[in-house]
C-alpha cells in the first residue's frame, strides 16, 4: 500500500504539472523602431499591458536610423525591429536571414504610394529567420498584442494621442492608417522596381520573405 509521504509527493508533482504553463517566464523582448506616429501600436501596446498580457516583457527601443535596425536585429541588441521594404529587400539581398512578422503602413507613405497602389505595404516588423522559428509563439503573441493596440487606437483615440506624446514628446496631426499584415504580393512591386534599377544581385522570392 502506499504511504503517506508517497502520495504527498506525488500530488505535488501533479500540480506542478498542471501548474507549469500558468508560471512561464515571460519572453523579453526588444522592438526596434524609429520615432514616428506610425509605430503607436507598440507604444500603445506596452503602455495598456497588451504585451504583458501575451506573456511578452517587451522593451521599445528608439533606433533614430532605420538603416541601422538590421545590424540590431543581427547582433541581438533588438530580436524585433521596424523596416521598410527597401531597406529588407537589399538586407535580405546582401545574406542576411530576415523574415517579415507583421505589417505597418502610416499615411504619410500610403498617401505618397496611393496612385500607384493604395493597399501598399511601406514599413513593417522584422525578425531573423532562425529567431521566429525558434520563437513561434512569441510572434503570434506580438501580433496580437498589436492587434488590441490597433483596437485600442481607434476606441481611446484622446488616451492614445498622450501616449504618443510621451513616446515623441509631440502629436502628430492625425494617426495613420494601420495594417498589422503583410503578404508575400506586397513585396512583388518592389522587387520588380528593384530589377529594374539593377539594386539586386539574387533572385529574391518574396514567399519566403513574410511569415504566414
Amino acid at each position: 500500500m502506499m504511504n503517506i509521504r508517497k502520495l504527498a509527493v506525488l500530488g505535488c508533482l501533479a500540480v506542478s504539472t498542471m501548474a507549469g504553463p500558468a508560471f512561464a517566464e515571460p519572453a523579453k523582448v526588444a522592438i526596434g523602431y524609429p520615432p514616428a506616429t506610425d509605430f503607436l501600436a507598440v507604444y500603445v501596446a506596452k503602455e495598456k499591458g497588451f504585451f504583458a498580457n501575451h506573456n511578452i516583457d517587451a522593451t521599445p527601443t528608439k533606433l533614430p536610423v532605420v538603416t541601422n535596425i538590421p545590424s540590431a536585429v543581427v547582433s541581438g541588441s533588438i530580436q524585433i525591429g521596424m523596416t521598410t521594404v527597401p531597406v529588407l529587400l537589399q538586407a535580405v539581398d546582401g545574406g542576411l536571414d530576415f523574415v517579415l512578422i507583421a505589417g505597418d503602413t502610416g499615411y504619410v507613405a500610403a498617401e505618397y504610394f496611393g496612385e500607384v497602389n493604395p493597399d501598399v505595404l511601406v514599413s513593417a516588423w522584422m525578425t531573423t529567420g532562425d529567431w521566429a522559428k525558434k520563437n513561434s509563439q512569441v510572434v503570434k503573441d506580438f501580433r496580437a498584442a498589436i492587434d488590441e493596440g490597433l483596437a485600442f487606437i481607434k476606441s481611446n483615440p484622446a488616451e492614445a494621442k498622450e501616449i504618443e506624446k510621451k513616446y515623441l514628446g509631440f502629436n502628430s496631426p492625425r494617426f495613420p492608417t494601420f495594417e498589422n499584415k503583410a503578404k508575400p504580393d506586397d513585396l512583388k512591386v518592389f522587387i520588380s522596381i528593384g530589377k529594374e534599377l539593377g539594386l539586386y544581385r539574387t533572385a529574391l522570392d518574396p514567399a519566403k520573405l513574410v511569415l504566414p
